[in-house]
C-alpha cells in the first residue's frame, strides 16, 4: 500500500467535477490539471506488470491503431502543457515502475514539482474514477475519494443532448445508476466522500472550505 497522499474524484457525467476540480486548484496546496483517464483503467491497477508489457509494446512497435489502446489509458491526455510530461515521458514511467501504487506516486511528484508553487496534494480528476473507486481507497490508505451526486434528470438530459450523445437513452439512465449503486456501496467508509451537486454550484466556496478543512 502507498502511504502517497492523493485525492480522488469520480462520478457519473456532467455532474460538476470540472467545476470541484478548479475549487480544489484555486487553494495553494492542491494541484488538480486535466482529466489523465490514466487511473481509470482497470488492468493497470489490478494486473499492472502485464498492463504496463503491453503499453510499453504498443507505444514502442507503433501498432496500426496505437491511438485506440492508448487512449484506454488516457495517454492522448497527457502532454507537456498539461503536465510537464510528454506521452513518452508517461510511458517511461510506466516502464520503470514496479507497481501501480509506485507509477501513481511518481507521477504525482513529477506533477506537483511541475506546478512549482509548493503544492502537495494532487486531486486526480476523471469522472470514470467512479469505477475503481475501492480499488483507490484500498492502495491509498492516506487518501480520499469524492463522488458528486447530480439528480438523475439533469444527469439523463446532459447524456443524450451532448455534442457526442450517449447512444442509447437506456444507457444514459444506467450509467447514472450504475455510478450511484458504486458510491451507495462505499457510503460506510471512512475516507469516501459524497457531495451534492446543488451543494457544489450553489454553495461553492464553502463546500470547498469544509472538504479541506
Amino acid at each position: 500500500m502507498s502511504k502517497c497522499k492523493l485525492i480522488f474524484i469520480g462520478n457519473s457525467p456532467s455532474s460538476g467535477s470540472t467545476m470541484l476540480a478548479d475549487l480544489f486548484d484555486s487553494i495553494p496546496r492542491f494541484a488538480c490539471g486535466h482529466e489523465t483517464r490514466i487511473f481509470s483503467c482497470t488492468p493497470l491497477i489490478v494486473d499492472f506488470q502485464n498492463a504496463k508489457m503491453k503499453v510499453a509494446y504498443r507505444f514502442a512497435y507503433r501498432f496500426e491503431r496505437p491511438w485506440d489502446f492508448r487512449n484506454t489509458i488516457g495517454l492522448a491526455y497527457i502532454n507537456k502543457s498539461n503536465y510537464g510530461m510528454s506521452q513518452e515521458d508517461c510511458i517511461e514511467l510506466i516502464k520503470n515502475s514496479d507497481s501501480f501504487e509506485q507509477f501513481a506516486e511518481a507521477f504525482s511528484d513529477n506533477y506537483l514539482e511541475f506546478r512549482k508553487d509548493n503544492r502537495h496534494v494532487w486531486v486526480e480528476k476523471t469522472p470514470e474514477n467512479i469505477y475503481n473507486a475501492s480499488l483507490f481507497l484500498d492502495k491509498f490508505p492516506n487518501s480520499y475519494f469524492i463522488q458528486i451526486i447530480r439528480n438523475p434528470l439533469y444527469v439523463f438530459n446532459s447524456l443524450v443532448t451532448h455534442r457526442n450523445p450517449i447512444p442509447s437513452q437506456y444507457m444514459a439512465v444506467a450509467t447514472w445508476y450504475i455510478d450511484a449503486a458504486i458510491g451507495y456501496s462505499l457510503k460506510d467508509h471512512a475516507r469516501y466522500i459524497c457531495i451534492r451537486y446543488e451543494d457544489v454550484v450553489q454553495r461553492p466556496f464553502e463546500l470547498i472550505s469544509e472538504l479541506v478543512s
